[in-house]
């Protein structure tokens, strides 16, 4: 209460780089005192992220509930959701987070930068480097004001750019079932 919470939701394994995002959450913790930091999953690499944290002198605004099953619920306590997957699809949770209006500092893995409207909705880093990552997080903590735009136009971006209605009409109009154009 009356911090602001960095956070995400990941598997514990390597692929999702959890200790880059101890990392990071480390650099943002000595700018940032008042910032906790929640990470729902679970996996082998949890006793390798908490020892990380103790290391970091983080460990006790450090939490890891485990899995949850209502997504939303939990994206919804995050002031800022940060991701720093080395591989990715199209990562739903950087939408489920956008959808709520929460800002997304990722890293540019697979479809990600397609996830994240830059500057508008997040910001996503070239590297994988926790100094850049932390920098994002820590200027979205800074201007909560300028960055609560996202709880319109994150929605909205979802909404336009991945849709049930965006994708049906793109692919009947691939299929020339229906004009584009038209709606």
């Amino acid at each position: 209460e009356g911090g602001p919470v960095v956070g995400s939701v990941f598997r514990f394994y390597d692929e999702k780089r959890p200790m880059l995002w101890i990392e990071t959450a480390a650099l943002v913790a000595r700018r940032h005192p008042q910032c906790r930091f929640v990470v729902f999953g679970t996996g082998p690499l949890r006793g390798e992220m908490e020892a990380a944290a103790a290391a970091a002198g983080f460990a006790d605004r450090l939490h890891l509930p485990g899995t949850i099953t209502q997504t939303s619920l939990g994206l919804s306590l995050f002031d800022v959701f940060l991701l720093t997957s080395s591989f990715e699809g199209t990562p739903n949770v950087v939408l489920e987070a956008s959808s709520l209006g929460v800002p997304v500092v990722a890293t540019d893995a697979g479809g990600t930068r397609e996830a994240v409207e830059e500057g508008v909705t997040g910001s996503v880093v070239a590297r994988a480097d926790a100094a850049l990552l932390a920098e994002k997080v820590g200027a979205i903590l800074a201007d909560p004001a300028g960055w609560g735009a996202v709880r319109a136009k994150g929605p909205a971006f979802v909404e336009t750019r991945f849709g049930l209605d965006r994708m049906l009409r793109e692919t009947l109009a691939l299929y020339r079932l229906h004009d584009v154009r038209s709606g």
